[in-house]
């Protein structure tokens, strides 16, 4: 496997990743995979919020909330997450709502990339067993150079700035 040493306030992380097989061509907003050697735990990261949007990045890796109060307390079925922020304040978001990088982008926050990701190396080789997740877009660059033949490019959607894996095209 193909590593790079992605440098992070906590020392090196290294990477592998491909594109998703079963996506038909990586024009049609391939996802990225990505194996990395460990997914920091919720209680190493430390949040900012603003307006409705919660945001961390730890080695590479984003987290990210939408919640508004205890009247928006229906997503994830009502489970609680006891959160840091940036300030060290613990905060309970109780049933916030996942959101797309997409969201947390055009929030002024990351820029995040939406990946598959995982900490095992199996479900990796095997290409099934990921979560959803997100990645930091320098994070996802280095993941397009370990592939190689794309690239990361910026879309607007709406009111939403995505990240997307695009194919390098040669001119003669």
């Amino acid at each position: 496997m193909l590593k790079l040493e992605i440098p992070s306030k906590d020392g090196q992380i290294p990477l592998n990743a491909k594109l998703n097989p079963h996506t038909p061509h990586p024009a049609d907003h391939a996802r990225l995979q990505v194996l990395v050697p460990r997914i920091p735990e919720l209680g190493e990261f430390s949040f900012e919020q603003r307006h409705d949007i919660w945001y961390a990045e730890k080695d590479g890796i984003a987290m990210h909330f939408c919640w508004h109060g205890p009247e928006n307390a229906h997503g994830f079925d009502g489970r609680h997450f006891n959160i840091r922020t940036t300030a060290g304040e613990e905060v309970i978001l109780k049933g916030p709502w996942s959101t797309r990088a997409g969201v947390v982008n055009a929030e002024g926050f990351g820029p995040c990339v939406d990946v598959s990701l995982t900490d095992d190396p199996e479900a990796f080789s095997r290409g099934y067993t990921f979560i959803a997740g997100s990645i930091t877009l320098d994070f996802a660059e280095l993941a397009c150079q370990i592939i190689g033949g794309v690239r990361m490019v910026k879309k607007s959607e709406g009111s939403d700035i995505y990240h997307m894996v695009a194919c390098e095209i040669e001119t003669g």
